[in-house]
C-alpha cells in the first residue's frame, strides 16, 4: 500500500510539472491598456502604444492587442516580428496638430519635395510622418477589424496653399519607405481594417512577400492625393478590398513585380493604376502584373496607366481583365504626358505587352492611347470590350501598335497599325 501510495505522488508531481510548463508555454498579450492607454478620445496614447510595442516585440512574444476604444495618437513605429491587433470597437485617431510645428513629428528616414511634378530644382524636404510606421521591417501584421481615423479634413484645405502640403502630408500606414527611398520590408500582412479620411495616401509600403486584404477605405468627399495601396514589391497580392478615394484606387509603384489584384471595387477617384513615377532610373519597371474582378463606379478611369515625360523606365506584361463599370468617365487609359504635357525631345518610359481583356459597363470614352516619341507602347490588345454609352470611341496618338478582338465600340486605331 506504501508503495502505492509513493507512485501516486509521484505521478502527480509529474502532472504538475507538466502543467506547468505548458502554462510557462503560454504568450500573453501585449493589452495597450496595460501601458497606460485609455481609449477615451481625449488621453494621448502615443507612449502607451509604444511601450506596448517594445514589450511584445520579437517572436513568439505575443500579439499587441488594442481593444474597444477611441485612442488618440502621434506616430508610433512598429519594428519587425510585431503583430498589431486592432480589435471590432477600437479607433485609432490622429492627433489634431497639423504640420511639425503643431506637434506632428517629420520622419527621419523619408523625404518629400515641396516643388511641382518634374521641378528640375527640387526642393527636399522631410515628409510628416505616418500614423503607424516601419523602416526595413520583416513579419509585421496589422488585423483585427478595427479602425484608423487620419482627421484628414484638418489636411486636405492645406493642399492648394503650397506644393508642400501637396506631397509632405502623412499617410496613415507607412511601411518600407517611399519612392526616393531603397528601404524595403518583408513578409507584411494588412488585414480586415477600416481606414478613414486619410491626410494622404492610406497605405504607402515598398515591400516583398506582402498580402493587403479585406481593408475598407473611406474618405468624406473625394480628397485629392489619398490614394488607397500606394505600394510596390515582388509577391504581393491585394484582394477584397473596397475603396472610396480621391485618388489612384490601386495604384502600383515603380520596382514591382508578380503582383495579383483581384476583386476590389472603386469608387471616386481615379482607377487601376500601375505607374512609373519620380524615377530617374532607367532601368525602373513593373512587370507581371494583373488586375481582375473589379469594379468601378463613378469613377475618372477604369484602367490606367500613367507616367510623365521626362521619367525613366519600362512597364510589361500586364493583364487588366473582366472590369465591370458604372458611370466612368473613360474606361482604358494610356497617357505617358501625365498631369504636365511637357513635351520631351526623347521619350524614356515605355509600355510593353498590355492586355485588357472582358471589360462591362457604361463609360464617357471607351478609351485612350497617348505614347509619345518611337516605339513607345506596343503589345496592346483589347479582347471582349463591350463599351456602351460613349461619347467618344478609342483614339491613339503618338506610337501606339497593338490589335482589338471583339471590341464594341471598335478600336481603329489599333486595328489599322
Amino acid at each position: 500500500m506504501l508503495l502505492i501510495l509513493k507512485i501516486l505522488l509521484a505521478l502527480a508531481m509529474v502532472d504538475t510539472g507538466h502543467a506547468d510548463k505548458l502554462k510557462s508555454d503560454v504568450v500573453s498579450p501585449c493589452d495597450v491598456t496595460h501601458y497606460g492607454a485609455r481609449g477615451d478620445n481625449h488621453t494621448e496614447a502615443t507612449s502607451a502604444f509604444q511601450a506596448a510595442v517594445a514589450a511584445c516585440a520579437g517572436r513568439g512574444r505575443g500579439d499587441v492587442v488594442v481593444p474597444a476604444g477611441t485612442y488618440l495618437l502621434r506616430p508610433v513605429q512598429l519594428v519587425s516580428h510585431t503583430t498589431l491587433v486592432i480589435e471590432p470597437g477600437a479607433t485609432l485617431v490622429a492627433w489634431s496638430g497639423v504640420g511639425w510645428r503643431a506637434g506632428w513629428p517629420n520622419s527621419s528616414s523619408v523625404t518629400c519635395t515641396a516643388n511641382p511634378y518634374e521641378s528640375k530644382k527640387p526642393v527636399v524636404l522631410p515628409q510628416l510622418e505616418s500614423l503607424l510606421f516601419a523602416d526595413g521591417v520583416a513579419n509585421v501584421t496589422v488585423k483585427g477589424g478595427g479602425r484608423l481615423d487620419g482627421q484628414g479634413w484638418r489636411w486636405w484645405p492645406l493642399r492648394d496653399k503650397s506644393q508642400y502640403w501637396h506631397h509632405c502630408k502623412p499617410s496613415l500606414i507607412r511601411l518600407g519607405g517611399n519612392n526616393n527611398s531603397t528601404t524595403t520590408s518583408s513578409h507584411v500582412t494588412i488585414d480586415n481594417l477600416a481606414l478613414h479620411n486619410s491626410p494622404h495616401f492610406n497605405i504607402q509600403a515598398w515591400a516583398d512577400n506582402a498580402r493587403y486584404t479585406r481593408i475598407n477605405f473611406t474618405a468624406d468627399t473625394c480628397p485629392l492625393n489619398t490614394d488607397s495601396l500606394h505600394v510596390g514589391g515582388w509577391n504581393v497580392y491585394i484582394a477584397d478590398c473596397n475603396v472610396h478615394s480621391g485618388d489612384d484606387c490601386v495604384p502600383i509603384s515603380k520596382y514591382s513585380k508578380n503582383v495579383l489584384v483581384e476583386r476590389v471595387q472603386c469608387s471616386c477617384g481615379n482607377g487601376a493604376s500601375p505607374l512609373i513615377w519620380g524615377s530617374t532610373d532607367k532601368d525602373a519597371y513593373i512587370k507581371n502584373v494583373t488586375f481582375r474582378d473589379m469594379t468601378f463606379n463613378g469613377t475618372r478611369f477604369g484602367a490606367n496607366i500613367k507616367s510623365l515625360a521626362s521619367y525613366l523606365g519600362t512597364l510589361h506584361d500586364v493583364v487588366f481583365e473582366n472590369f465591370v463599370l458604372h458611370d466612368v468617365a473613360k474606361a482604358i487609359n494610356i497617357d505617358l504626358n501625365g498631369q504636365t504635357n511637357k513635351q520631351h525631345d526623347a521619350q524614356t518610359i515605355f509600355v510593353r505587352n498590355v492586355t485588357f481583356r472582358n471589360f462591362t459597363g457604361d463609360a464617357n470614352i471607351a478609351g485612350t492611347f497617348t505614347c509619345p516619341g518611337d516605339e513607345t507602347c506596343s503589345g496592346i490588345l483589347l479582347e471582349d470590350i463591350n463599351i456602351t454609352g460613349t461619347q467618344t470611341g478609342f483614339t491613339c496618338s503618338g506610337s501606339v501598335a497593338g490589335r482589338a478582338i471583339r471590341t464594341s465600340p471598335p478600336a481603329k486605331c489599333l486595328e489599322d497599325l
